[in-house]
Protein backbone atom coordinates (compact mmCIF):
# COMPACT_ATOMS: atom_id res chain seq x y z
CA UNK A 1 0.00 0.00 0.00
CA UNK A 2 1.53 3.33 -1.01
CA UNK A 3 0.26 6.74 -0.10
CA UNK A 4 1.96 9.92 -1.23
CA UNK A 5 1.32 13.00 0.86
CA UNK A 6 2.82 15.81 -1.20
CA UNK A 7 6.58 15.64 -0.83
CA UNK A 8 6.28 12.98 1.86
CA UNK A 9 6.06 9.46 0.45
CA UNK A 10 4.44 7.06 2.88
CA UNK A 11 5.04 3.36 2.20
CA UNK A 12 3.70 0.50 4.27
CA UNK A 13 5.10 -2.94 3.49
CA UNK A 14 2.20 -5.25 4.15
CA UNK A 15 4.33 -8.35 3.83
CA UNK A 16 5.99 -7.66 7.17
CA UNK A 17 2.88 -6.56 9.00
CA UNK A 18 0.08 -8.44 10.64
CA UNK A 19 -2.69 -5.96 9.92
CA UNK A 20 -6.35 -6.08 10.72
CA UNK A 21 -8.07 -3.05 9.19
CA UNK A 22 -10.85 -2.05 11.49
CA UNK A 23 -13.18 0.36 9.74
CA UNK A 24 -16.80 -0.20 10.64
CA UNK A 25 -19.94 1.89 10.98
CA UNK A 26 -20.47 3.60 14.32
CA UNK A 27 -22.02 1.50 17.02
CA UNK A 28 -25.32 2.48 18.59
CA UNK A 29 -23.95 1.92 22.12
CA UNK A 30 -21.30 3.98 23.85
CA UNK A 31 -18.00 2.37 22.73
CA UNK A 32 -16.35 3.13 26.08
CA UNK A 33 -19.06 1.31 28.04
CA UNK A 34 -19.08 -1.50 25.48
CA UNK A 35 -15.28 -1.86 25.81
CA UNK A 36 -15.51 -1.99 29.60
CA UNK A 37 -18.23 -4.65 29.33
CA UNK A 38 -16.04 -6.75 27.03
CA UNK A 39 -13.12 -6.44 29.44
CA UNK A 40 -15.33 -7.53 32.36
CA UNK A 41 -16.60 -10.51 30.35
CA UNK A 42 -13.03 -11.38 29.41
CA UNK A 43 -11.94 -11.36 33.05
CA UNK A 44 -14.89 -13.55 33.97
CA UNK A 45 -14.10 -15.99 31.17
CA UNK A 46 -10.43 -16.17 32.17
CA UNK A 47 -11.35 -16.75 35.82
CA UNK A 48 -13.60 -19.61 34.69
CA UNK A 49 -10.76 -21.16 32.68
CA UNK A 50 -12.28 -20.29 29.28
CA UNK A 51 -9.13 -18.89 27.73
CA UNK A 52 -10.34 -18.59 24.12
CA UNK A 53 -13.52 -16.84 25.20
CA UNK A 54 -11.40 -14.39 27.22
CA UNK A 55 -9.27 -13.69 24.14
CA UNK A 56 -12.38 -13.10 22.02
CA UNK A 57 -13.80 -10.59 24.50
CA UNK A 58 -10.51 -8.73 24.83
CA UNK A 59 -10.08 -8.53 21.05
CA UNK A 60 -13.53 -6.97 20.82
CA UNK A 61 -12.51 -4.50 23.52
CA UNK A 62 -9.38 -3.60 21.54
CA UNK A 63 -11.47 -2.90 18.44
CA UNK A 64 -13.76 -0.60 20.41
CA UNK A 65 -10.82 1.25 21.96
CA UNK A 66 -9.21 1.71 18.55
CA UNK A 67 -12.50 3.03 17.21
CA UNK A 68 -12.49 5.62 19.99
CA UNK A 69 -8.86 6.56 19.28
CA UNK A 70 -9.32 7.04 15.53
CA UNK A 71 -12.47 9.10 15.99
CA UNK A 72 -10.53 11.25 18.44
CA UNK A 73 -7.79 11.80 15.88
CA UNK A 74 -10.32 12.69 13.17
CA UNK A 75 -12.00 15.21 15.45
CA UNK A 76 -8.95 17.51 15.37
CA UNK A 77 -8.86 17.83 11.55
CA UNK A 78 -9.57 21.36 10.27
CA UNK A 79 -13.07 22.48 9.33
CA UNK A 80 -13.71 22.97 5.62
CA UNK A 81 -12.90 26.60 4.70
CA UNK A 82 -15.28 28.69 2.64
CA UNK A 83 -14.78 27.98 -1.06
CA UNK A 84 -13.42 24.49 -0.40
CA UNK A 85 -14.91 21.00 -0.46
CA UNK A 86 -13.91 18.42 2.11
CA UNK A 87 -13.87 14.69 1.55
CA UNK A 88 -15.15 12.41 4.27
CA UNK A 89 -12.56 11.83 7.01
CA UNK A 90 -11.04 8.36 6.69
CA UNK A 91 -9.98 6.40 9.76
CA UNK A 92 -8.42 2.99 10.19
CA UNK A 93 -6.56 0.92 12.75
CA UNK A 94 -4.55 -2.25 12.83
CA UNK A 95 -1.91 -4.28 14.62
CA UNK A 96 1.83 -4.38 14.04
CA UNK A 97 4.29 -7.04 15.15
CA UNK A 98 3.63 -10.12 17.22
CA UNK A 99 4.02 -11.46 20.73
CA UNK A 100 4.76 -9.13 23.63
CA UNK A 101 6.19 -6.53 21.24
CA UNK A 102 2.97 -6.15 19.26
CA UNK A 103 1.02 -2.91 19.37
CA UNK A 104 -1.93 -1.24 17.71
CA UNK A 105 -1.74 1.72 15.32
CA UNK A 106 -4.35 4.30 14.35
CA UNK A 107 -4.71 6.82 11.54
CA UNK A 108 -7.05 9.53 10.32
CA UNK A 109 -6.90 11.50 7.07
CA UNK A 110 -8.89 13.95 4.97
CA UNK A 111 -8.58 15.62 1.56
CA UNK A 112 -9.73 19.18 0.86
CA UNK A 113 -10.23 20.65 -2.65
CA UNK A 114 -10.54 24.33 -3.54
CA UNK A 115 -13.55 24.73 -5.77
CA UNK A 116 -12.17 27.57 -7.89
CA UNK A 117 -9.07 25.82 -9.22
CA UNK A 118 -8.88 22.25 -7.86
CA UNK A 119 -5.95 22.86 -5.48
CA UNK A 120 -5.75 19.88 -3.12
CA UNK A 121 -4.76 19.73 0.52
CA UNK A 122 -4.09 16.34 2.11
CA UNK A 123 -3.80 15.83 5.86
CA UNK A 124 -2.96 12.64 7.73
CA UNK A 125 -2.31 11.59 11.33
CA UNK A 126 -0.80 8.15 11.83
CA UNK A 127 1.03 6.08 14.44
CA UNK A 128 2.08 3.40 11.95
CA UNK A 129 5.82 2.85 12.64
CA UNK A 130 6.64 2.39 8.95
CA UNK A 131 5.40 5.90 8.29
CA UNK A 132 6.83 7.51 11.40
CA UNK A 133 10.43 6.34 11.74
CA UNK A 134 11.75 7.36 8.31
CA UNK A 135 10.19 10.81 8.56
CA UNK A 136 11.55 11.29 12.08
CA UNK A 137 15.02 10.53 10.73
CA UNK A 138 14.54 13.26 8.10
CA UNK A 139 13.40 15.70 10.79
CA UNK A 140 16.59 15.06 12.78
CA UNK A 141 18.62 16.29 9.81
CA UNK A 142 16.65 19.52 9.49
CA UNK A 143 16.77 20.21 13.23
CA UNK A 144 20.38 21.31 12.71
CA UNK A 145 20.24 25.12 12.28
CA UNK A 146 23.36 25.09 10.12
CA UNK A 147 21.79 22.54 7.78
CA UNK A 148 18.66 24.70 7.42
CA UNK A 149 20.76 27.80 6.86
CA UNK A 150 22.72 26.08 4.11
CA UNK A 151 19.62 24.76 2.37
CA UNK A 152 17.81 28.09 2.64
CA UNK A 153 20.53 29.72 0.57
CA UNK A 154 18.55 28.41 -2.38
CA UNK A 155 16.09 31.27 -3.17
CA UNK A 156 13.60 28.73 -4.50
CA UNK A 157 13.05 26.96 -1.20
CA UNK A 158 12.20 27.78 2.40
CA UNK A 159 12.68 25.34 5.28
CA UNK A 160 11.51 26.19 8.80
CA UNK A 161 10.82 24.43 12.08
CA UNK A 162 7.20 24.58 13.26
CA UNK A 163 5.47 23.86 16.57
CA UNK A 164 1.85 23.79 17.68
CA UNK A 165 0.25 22.38 20.84
CA UNK A 166 3.18 20.04 21.53
CA UNK A 167 3.54 18.90 17.90
CA UNK A 168 6.96 19.74 16.47
CA UNK A 169 8.10 19.42 12.89
CA UNK A 170 9.32 21.02 9.70
CA UNK A 171 7.77 23.10 6.93
CA UNK A 172 9.24 22.73 3.41
CA UNK A 173 8.30 25.06 0.57
CA UNK A 174 10.01 24.52 -2.78
CA UNK A 175 9.23 26.20 -6.08
CA UNK A 176 7.30 23.90 -8.41
CA UNK A 177 6.57 21.30 -5.74
CA UNK A 178 3.97 20.63 -3.06
CA UNK A 179 4.34 22.66 0.12
CA UNK A 180 4.53 20.28 3.08
CA UNK A 181 4.62 20.06 6.84
CA UNK A 182 5.66 16.91 8.71
CA UNK A 183 5.28 17.10 12.50
CA UNK A 184 5.41 14.65 15.40
CA UNK A 185 4.17 14.10 18.89
CA UNK A 186 5.81 11.10 20.52
CA UNK A 187 5.51 8.29 17.98
CA UNK A 188 2.63 9.73 16.00
CA UNK A 189 3.09 11.67 12.77
CA UNK A 190 1.12 14.50 11.16
CA UNK A 191 1.54 15.34 7.47
CA UNK A 192 0.06 18.21 5.47
CA UNK A 193 0.60 18.92 1.78
CA UNK A 194 -0.65 21.65 -0.56
CA UNK A 195 -0.61 20.74 -4.25
CA UNK A 196 0.20 24.20 -5.62
CA UNK A 197 2.93 24.93 -3.08
CA UNK A 198 1.20 28.03 -1.71
CA UNK A 199 2.62 29.02 1.67
CA UNK A 200 -0.52 30.85 2.84
CA UNK A 201 -2.70 27.77 2.34
CA UNK A 202 -0.16 25.63 4.17
CA UNK A 203 -0.19 28.02 7.12
CA UNK A 204 -3.99 28.28 7.20
CA UNK A 205 -4.52 24.52 7.41
CA UNK A 206 -1.70 24.06 9.92
CA UNK A 207 -3.22 26.76 12.11
CA UNK A 208 -6.63 25.13 11.63
CA UNK A 209 -5.53 21.87 13.24
CA UNK A 210 -7.33 21.42 16.56
CA UNK A 211 -4.62 19.45 18.33
CA UNK A 212 -5.71 20.82 21.69
CA UNK A 213 -9.11 19.15 21.22
CA UNK A 214 -7.43 15.77 21.55
CA UNK A 215 -7.51 16.27 25.31
CA UNK A 216 -5.66 14.17 27.86
CA UNK A 217 -6.04 10.94 25.87
CA UNK A 218 -5.12 11.95 22.33
CA UNK A 219 -5.05 8.46 20.85
CA UNK A 220 -1.41 8.92 19.88
CA UNK A 221 1.46 6.56 20.64
CA UNK A 222 4.06 8.20 22.83
CA UNK A 223 7.39 7.06 24.22
CA UNK A 224 7.22 6.13 27.90
CA UNK A 225 9.34 9.15 28.80
CA UNK A 226 6.97 11.38 26.82
CA UNK A 227 3.78 10.26 28.56
CA UNK A 228 3.88 13.15 30.98
CA UNK A 229 3.66 15.71 28.17
CA UNK A 230 7.36 16.31 27.63
CA UNK A 231 7.54 14.72 24.21
CA UNK A 232 10.54 15.71 22.13
CA UNK A 233 8.50 15.53 18.93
Amino acid sequence: MKRTTGGVACVVVLAVLSIVVLVRPGLAEDPKEAALAQIDQGRAALTAGRTQAAIDHLQKAIFLLQQMATRNLASCLPAVPEGWKGGDPETNSGSWGSGEGAFQWNSASRTYTRESDGVRVEIMLSSSPQLVESQKAMLKIYEDPQMRKMMNRDPNQKIEMVEKDGWKGISIIQEGRDATIAAFRGKTMFTLSVSNGEEAILANFWNGMKFSDLGVDPGVREDAEDAGGTEDG
